[in-house]
């Protein structure tokens, strides 16, 4: 039994190796879709699946469960397709058990074919949910990206509307006028709202909520109070670019400080080790004078 398992074992960690060797090529549909990142939402939900690849979200929806709109909110940040992280997640599990199943097989810590069976299951488990930590971390710092970048954006529409233009043409000149990932996808939600006849806030807000950004939903608020009911937004902008410029030099000013203080433990350590290690002898001198 526990041959066989241990051979299913190399099976799958064989064919794990030769997809990361030779992986799949890309269909058609997602090379055009490079061509025109506004037909990417349609040309996938149209894009041809593996069976591996279906069973791997049915996997990741079923065990995530309520969890998963937060999950889809981090990969929607990333930028991260849910089937890639499907099979990520899929991948880490399998290299997982494999690596513990072979470790406990090395040095004999099994002790038979269930217990070597146990111990695989666990490490699969283990690295199933490992990925979760990365792209959970990967979002949040992508939002604190976000944010920051929103700034900018706030001061480009607050400067446009100032300048006479209404605040659909302020938006999308302010959007225009920026580059990153942030400005890209604030044009394509403003663009997609264009194109279906909808409110750009609406569509910030929208994008705010799918992302799980704050402040753009705030943004959104507050342009929609403006477009609803003429009320001034100027001087709202520019007191929320004032106020957010504000909060990312305090959290960079936090940061920096932590930094520095966990640089300067580790110094201190060192002066406090080689004090001690000075001292020893005269104290091993002091201590052979009193006896």
């Amino acid at each position: 039994m526990m041959a066989a398992f241990a051979g299913g074992l190399c099976a799958l960690g064989i064919l794990v190796l030769v997809q990361g060797i030779f992986p799949k090529r890309e269909s058609l549909k997602s090379r055009l879709a490079d061509f025109n990142e506004h037909e990417i939402g349609v040309l996938a939900s149209v894009e041809d699946t593996t069976l591996v690849e279906d069973l791997a979200v049915t996997l990741l929806e079923t065990v995530k469960g309520e969890d998963m709109g937060e999950l889809r909110s981090h990969l929607a940040v990333c930028d991260q397709p849910i089937k890639e992280y499907a099979m990520e997640k899929a991948k880490a599990g399998v290299f997982a058990a494999i690596l513990v199943g072979f470790l406990s097989m090395l040095f004999g810590i099994a002790g038979g074919g269930a217990g070597l069976l146990i111990l695989s299951l666990v490490g699969a488990v283990i690295g199933y949910q490992l990925p979760d930590l990365e792209i959970k971390k990967k979002a949040d710092a992508r939002r604190v990206e976000f944010t920051r970048a929103l700034t900018a954006f706030i001061t480009l529409l607050g400067s446009s509307i100032s300048g006479g233009g209404g605040i659909t043409t302020a938006m999308s000149d302010a959007a225009a006028m920026g580059q990153g990932w942030v400005f890209v996808k604030i044009r394509n939600a403003l663009d997609e709202a264009a194109l279906s006849g909808t409110s750009p806030w609406v569509a910030l807000d929208r994008l705010g909520r799918e992302l799980r950004v704050p402040a753009l939903v705030e943004l959104a608020g507050s342009l929609t109070l403006a477009g609803n009911n003429g009320a001034r937004i100027t001087e709202t902008l520019h007191s929320r670019a004032e106020s957010a410029r504000e909060k990312e030099l305090s959290e960079i000013r936090s940061d920096a400080e932590a930094k520095s203080a966990s640089i300067g433990m580790p110094v201190g350590l060192m002066l406090v080790g080689w004090a001690i290690f000075m001292a020893y002898p005269a104290v091993l001198s002091l201590m052979g004078i009193s006896s």
